[in-house]
């Protein structure tokens, strides 16, 4: 069998050189003569090919009986689209079909693809790669047009190492396990490309106020441009990078010092520095052995927050969301309500209700869903016209449920609501959850960050009362996406009792280390992201005097933007705000002599829609709306990132009115 297919690789060789020889010359007609380097850079010709046929190479399926493969390229792009004949618009791929009827024994062999590009008349590359149940290793066969003996010689070097490499093939099931899969150096070379690409494209146009915010194309149109499919056979480097380039022209650019959209925004260099190295360590944060610099990075920045809540100690966890951490909180205020659910399930409770504000995050209503408690079963309670929970209402609340024989378990108040920005007022609601004997969680994912500012602290005072404390850094500190904390006042192992499972594989309690250290059982997850390290190194850059300026800074342009609203014709502020959520409404020229009516209500609520739109096509900006509580639509303008300036608050309303100049 290996004399048979070592003469049937010989056939398929020399026909192959034997046919692109005689076609040399006609094919050459074709392409204009490239000199040198730069000329064929210009003309997109991929000059380190090698990598891209490597990456070809590895994209090919393990060996089959009787199933030959037969790659046939040169520098340039590898994709089928690419490979027509110059000055031609036939395909190469019907040119390589000529090549295939010329290999002897074809009717017994089945053809994965047959590509051939011929650009330039210097040298001829041919890759050949014959895989049948022996398992060829790959050939590469050099053909040049220099001469006939010089050219033999080289096929005859190549030929004698593939049939050396044959021989000391280790095989199981078909596969060659001899040398790696990958090519490193190859792979080396793409990651230096991208991150240039990064550089040049994300990073140095961060606070250029000159590029777009985004470059908006609808979802058909989009998918188009980025060629969703994904193939058999991969794509060359070149096609990798020029996709990267795309996704990067058609992402939103959320760093950009006009994006106002969502409560995150802005770049943190350091924050990201960390992210590069923990996205190339790829590590995961469970225990010691397998991640010793996070966990001592997570329990010293679980620590500092801990610090500015106002415990002298406690417990907590870095989670995927401040959503997932409302839910943690949830469970973990059930399990110490009743730790028997954990063993017996819901079957071990009465019915257990928990109350949060109209304004609280939609997550608490999905966490009630998923932890099998019912949403019925969230008492919403009443908000004052700033958004704040009244206490009053929430005592009305739980006495009623007493009545109805229900089992009230949880308070859950908000530091910082999504809309408005309110913060509920968490000293009296302690005191309601103090008497009831209530677990109280705050969710301060968006306004927690607040606690590191001396002058804007006071927005949360109370939070030391708080049995839970859900804090996202991503948010107003620009840790970047995600960095979420659950941070729990008990420190006798509530938060481990409730999850582990001890699994043995993992967490085994005889280790040569101190197993303490091994936190990862307080987690629903097994793999979880070393996310504290990012705002670890960002602190250790800033200190929490850099840190507090930032919060300083985002509400004192908050502030200005107020005051320039009051100022102009049109705008219309919602409420004074207490933290960042700045709203308002923009009443255009056609409706200011309106009288106040259902009419004119109904008419500014097409505005903002409209006014969205037209800055998302042009990429000026990006700002939220949305209808609450009864109020039809109107902007919400937050302010984090740090290159945001007074000009960019002046550019705001300045492009609102010119966006909406002829409504």
């Amino acid at each position: 069998m290996a004399t048979q297919n070592c003469c049937k690789f010989c056939e398929v060789e020399q026909a192959l050189i034997l046919f692109m020889l005689q076609h040399s010359a006609q094919y050459m007609s074709h392409c204009s003569p490239l000199s040198d380097q730069s000329s064929l850079q210009q003309q997109g010709i991929v000059l380190n090919w090698k990598e891209a046929l490597m990456q070809k190479r590895h994209s090919v399926p393990s060996a089959v009986p009787e199933i030959l493969y037969v790659l046939c390229a040169l520098p340039s792009l590898l994709s089928p689209e690419y490979l027509v004949k110059p000055d031609s618009k036939v395909p190469m791929k019907d040119f390589g079909k000529d090549v295939w009827k010329r290999i002897p024994g074809r009717d017994h062999c089945k053809v994965m693809e047959v590509l051939v590009w011929h650009p330039c008349a210097k040298v001829l590359e041919i890759w050949l790669m014959e895989l049948p149940i022996e398992s060829f290793c790959a050939a590469l066969v050099l053909a040049e047009t220099q001469g006939v003996e010089q050219r033999k010689k080289r096929i005859g070097n190549c030929k004698q190492e593939m049939l050396q490499k044959k021989k000391n093939a280790v095989l199981v099931d078909g596969v060659v396990l001899n040398g790696p899969i990958m090519d490193a150096k190859a792979g080396e070379k793409f990651v230096e490309e991208a991150c240039k690409i990064i550089m040049e494209e994300v990073i140095q146009k961060a606070d250029d106020v000159t590029e777009k915010v985004c470059e908006w194309r609808d979802p058909e149109t989009l998918k188009q441009i980025l060629d969703l499919e994904m193939r058999d056979t991969g794509e060359s480097h070149q096609k990798l990078l020029q996709l990267c380039r795309d996704v990067i022209q058609y992402s939103v650019k959320t760093s950009h010092p006009r994006f106002f959209n969502q409560l995150y925004a802005g770049i943190d260099y350091y924050s990201l520095v960390a992210r590069f190295i923990t996205e190339a360590l790829n590590p995961s944060v469970y225990t010691y052995e397998v991640s010793p610099v996070f966990l001592l990075v997570e329990e010293a920045v679980i620590k500092k927050m801990i610090e500015f809540i106002g415990w002298e100690e406690g417990d907590g966890i870095f989670n995927p969301g401040g959503s997932v951490s409302n839910m943690y909180a949830m469970n973990l205020a059930r399990y110490r309500f009743c730790p028997e659910i954990k063993e017996k399930g819901l079957s071990a409770l009465p019915r257990l209700v928990l109350f949060t504000s109209e304004e609280c995050h939609y997550s608490m209503k999905k966490a009630a869903s998923f932890l099998g408690i019912g949403t019925e079963n969230v008492y919403f309670i009443k908000t004052d016209e700033r958004g704040k929970m009244i206490p009053e209402e929430l005592e009305k609340q739980v006495q009623r449920a007493r009545k109805e024989g229900s089992a009230p378990f949880l308070v859950c108040a908000t530091a910082g609501t999504t809309v408005l920005g309110a913060f509920d007022p968490l000293d009296k609601i302690a005191d309601i959850c103090e008497k009831h004997g209530l677990w109280l969680h705050v969710d301060a994912s968006w306004g927690g960050s607040a606690l590191i500012s001396r002058k804007h602290c006071r927005l949360l005072h109370g939070i030391h009362r708080a049995d839970s404390v859900a804090w996202n850094p991503h948010k107003m500190l620009l840790a970047g996406i995600q960095c979420c904390a659950l941070l729990v006042k008990d420190n006798s192992g509530l938060l481990k009792n409730c999850y582990s499972a001890k699994a043995a594989y993992l967490f085994q309690q005889d280790k040569f280390y101190d197993v303490s250290y091994d936190t990862g059982d307080k987690s629903i997850q097994c793999s979880r992201r070393p996310d504290a390290f990012k705002f670890w190194l960002m602190w250790k850059a800033l200190g929490t005097t850099g840190l507090e300026e930032r919060v300083n800074r985002a509400l004192a342009l908050a502030r200005y933007l107020v005051e320039e609203i009051k100022k102009r014709d049109g705008f219309q502020l919602l409420l004074e705000p207490e933290y960042a959520n700045v709203c308002f409404w923009y009443i255009p020229p056609s409706l200011r002599k309106m009288e106040d009516g259902p009419e004119f209500w109904q008419k500014l609520h097409q505005v903002a829609p409209i006014i969205k739109e037209r800055m998302m096509k042009k990429g000026s900006m990006m700002l939220g709306y949305q209808p609450h509580r009864g109020k039809v639509n109107f902007f919400r303008q937050v302010v984090i990132s740090p290159q945001v300036s007074r000009e960019d608050m002046d550019f705001l309303l300045d492009e609102i009115e010119l966006l909406a100049k002829d409504l």
